[in-house]
């Protein structure tokens, strides 16, 4: 990680840490959606520079919020990526209650996301 961050570039890997689990199976993204109160679930896919940047940004308002966040690899996962109807990346999804309550793709618009996912913490 100090090489990327000295030139300047992140990859996926540096940037997830510890904010954001990284998800090794459909079943765990199946098993926290399901168990979990509320998650934003991030889709990204390999060489993509609007995934990697995205999910900078993502990190820093799930770890703002303290929202739980699970970062799939549509490359390592693709049934998951299927499995949750994405098919293009970067997507952001949030469930509630097991249910998906947002959805945004290709182009993450983070002032609505931020909102969506402070009305999801005021309903708690």
């Amino acid at each position: 990680m100090e090489s990327a961050e000295k030139n300047g570039s992140n990859t996926v890997s540096d940037i997830v840490g510890n904010v954001i689990g990284i998800a090794e199976s459909y079943e765990e993204v199946q098993n926290k959606i399901q168990t979990g109160k509320y998650l934003l679930v991030y889709i990204s896919s390999p060489d993509c520079s609007v995934c990697v940047a995205d999910l900078a940004r993502t990190r820093e308002i799930s770890a703002a919020l303290r929202f739980p966040a699970l970062h799939v690899d549509a490359s390592q996962l693709p049934e998951a990526a299927a499995q949750l109807g994405v098919f293009t990346a970067p997507a952001v999804l949030l469930f509630y209650e097991g249910r998906e309550i947002h959805r945004q793709a290709r182009f993450v618009d983070f002032h609505e996301l931020r909102r969506r996912m402070e009305q999801i913490l005021q309903a708690e």
